[in-house]
């Protein structure tokens, strides 16, 4: 009778024993399961998202763009406040923060003026460099400095280099980056 209640207690003690040892495991694959679910889910909303509002992207994008390559303002402000509606319904969150901070900008009256009595549009322009950047990676999975997008439209911009990597620094501080 004994040997059958040790050899039960045995028993009992191997499966504890097999227990904590596979309980590691047991942990790790439930974490790994529950990464996996919601990478899968962050892949389902963004593809969904893709899906729906891609084309919209591309219209989007094109039309900050062109405020850049054109350098025109836009002046009728319901194509303005128009523009603004876009930006928020079809760009990612750092593409709202950045689209904040330029409005911010603008409302307070940053916008400096120069010895002619005309507005200098440098770092608004940044700020609108800043906006195609995050707005190319939302749509197209690639990242560009935004002070490459000024080179392509500003013919002297290295005269202006110093003054531009201050305000990217600024802008990059502003949006938390």
């Amino acid at each position: 009778m004994n040997d059958v209640f040790n050899w039960i207690i045995s028993a009992l003690l191997g499966v504890v024993i097999l227990f904590l040892y596979r309980l590691p495991n047991m942990l790790q694959d439930k974490i790994s399961e529950e990464r996996k679910n919601s990478n899968a889910h962050e892949i389902q909303v963004e593809s969904y998202f893709k899906e729906l509002g891609g084309k919209e992207q591309k219209v989007l994008l094109t039309k900050w763009s062109r405020i850049l390559t054109h350098m025109e303002a836009i002046t009728d402000e319901e194509e303005w406040v128009e523009l603004i509606h876009e930006t928020i319904i079809y760009g990612s969150t750092r593409t709202v923060n950045i689209l904040s901070a330029m409005s911010q900008y603008s409302y307070r009256g940053d916008m400096k003026k120069d010895k002619n009595g005309k507005v200098n549009p440098g770092k608004f322009l940044i700020y609108v460099s800043f906006l195609i950047c995050s707005l190319k990676l939302d749509f197209s999975g690639q990242d560009i400095d935004p002070l490459v997008l000024i080179k392509i439209k500003i013919n002297d911009a290295e005269n202006f280099e110093k003054s531009y990597k201050k305000w990217i620094k600024e802008i990059k501080e502003e949006i938390g980056e």
